[in-house]
């Protein structure tokens, strides 16, 4: 049962009645945007996406609106439209105020990143792309700031913790116990074994995994930042924790629709995917069982096994492959990190 509220804002009454009810070829394409609700257009928008990209899509119009007290009524509809320079510059000016968060963000500037800014600020000019699709507005204020603001360097990004590799071993020698544990040891797996990002593995199913070529274990990941299907392959030693928790799950009578990784209640699985939030703090605290107390995340994981690959030597077009990454450059950033620790020239400095 959906039970997400109704989010029209200029809903207006129909006639029912009406014998005519198929409008006029002189109707406006705007009058059909109005007639619908334009909010509720962008909802469903919003619903074409993936589950995380929406709710952060959801979440940035919230707070703009928020900061504007645009309301969930026809006049807030009506502010929503007459946004220009002014309303960009003023949020834009808020973005960059506010305090950093919690974490890795905090290490490095007291405010919040501007990976943060930028991000939100490319949500905002996407929302208003799709404003102009619908016919609601006639030109996108954000494009110019966005422009700008991708051209400011400075805290851009958050410092990846990379794991140390001896922890990561130390990790696997731990005892995990029961059910659950069997299923964080297996998840864990994945994401140090396959450099899976966290969404990316949480929305593994049973159908998803495959046995490959020469005994290699496939992945098929659904949920990506491309939005298409693809295949990831896992390291041996970490096939042998997926392999075992997968068949725990089909002698627990699992199909292969349901979750790999799923919720326990009293030691029995209840079908349902693992929330973000709940595999973050299992996260840390695999983390602190192996002396780790600094800011981790399951995407250290990931970053932990390319810059593994690159430190063994593992050549940029082989190791982009096993990433899944878009470009060379975002690679590159795993490898700046390796050589910032250990090539560095300044190990070379003497006088």
């Amino acid at each position: 049962m959906n039970t997400r509220p109704d989010l029209r804002l200029i809903q207006r009454t129909t006639d029912l009645g009406n014998k005519n009810p198929i409008p006029s070829n002189n109707t406006r394409f705007n009058d059909k945007r109005e007639a619908w609700g334009m909010f509720d257009d962008l909802d469903q928008w919003f619903a074409l996406k993936s589950k995380n990209t929406a709710r952060q899509y959801r979440k940035t119009l919230e707070e703009f609106c928020t900061v504007f007290a645009i309301e969930q009524t026809e006049e807030g509809a009506e502010q929503l439209k007459g946004v220009g320079h002014t309303e960009v510059t003023r949020f834009t000016n808020y973005l960059r105020t506010q305090p950093a968060q919690p974490g890795r963000s905090s290490l490095i500037s007291d405010r919040v990143s501007l990976a943060t800014v930028k991000h939100k600020l490319t949500v905002l000019c996407s929302i208003w792309d799709e404003l102009i699709n619908l016919g609601a507005v006639q030109t996108n204020p954000w494009r110019k700031p966005k422009r700008d603001m991708m051209r400011v360097k400075g805290n851009d990004r958050r410092p990846h913790e990379l794991i140390p590799f001896e922890a990561v071993r130390e990790l696997f020698q731990l005892n995990f116990y029961g059910p659950d544990g069997a299923r964080d040891k297996a998840l864990l797996a994945a994401l140090f074994g396959g450099a899976l990002r966290l969404n990316e593995a949480i929305a593994l199913r049973l159908c998803d995994v495959k046995e490959g070529q020469e005994g290699a274990l496939i992945l098929t990941l659904r949920n990506t930042k491309r939005q298409r299907a693809e295949d990831q392959a896992v390291g041996a030693w970490a096939a042998v924790h997926i392999r075992a928790y997968l068949e725990m799950r089909k002698r627990d009578g699992a199909q292969d629709i349901d979750p790999l990784f799923t919720k326990y209640k009293a030691n029995k699985p209840i079908n349902e995917l693992l929330l973000d939030r709940t595999v973050r703090r299992a996260f840390t605290m695999y983390m602190r069982r192996v002396g780790l107390t600094g800011n981790f995340s399951p995407h250290c994981a990931r970053a932990t096994a390319i810059t593994k690959l690159l430190q063994d030597g593992v050549p940029h077009r082989e190791v982009i492959k096993f990433s899944r990454h878009s470009s060379i450059a975002m690679l590159e950033h795993y490898d700046k990190l390796r050589r910032a620790q250990s090539d560095n020239v300044a190990q070379l400095l003497t006088f």
